[in-house]
């Protein structure tokens, strides 16, 4: 399991989605702009936040 977290989010907005980490599920897929590799604690914090949608190999993690 490849995570990134997304450079730009700071922190949580509750008026609209929040797009915090993807997830390469896909051999081949390409890394999104914008985002960077992760360590280990930060995938563990992942697994706490709301599969968004998949796209191009690519799982999106965020909040609603």
């Amino acid at each position: 399991m490849r995570i990134f977290k997304n450079k730009n989010f700071t922190k949580r907005n509750y008026d609209c989605t929040n797009i915090v980490a993807c997830e390469i599920v896909e051999e081949g897929a390409k890394v999104p702009d914008n985002y960077e590799a992760a360590d280990e604690a930060f995938g563990a914090y992942v697994r706490n936040l709301t599969p968004l949608w998949i796209e191009s190999g690519v799982r999106y993690y965020g909040y609603l």
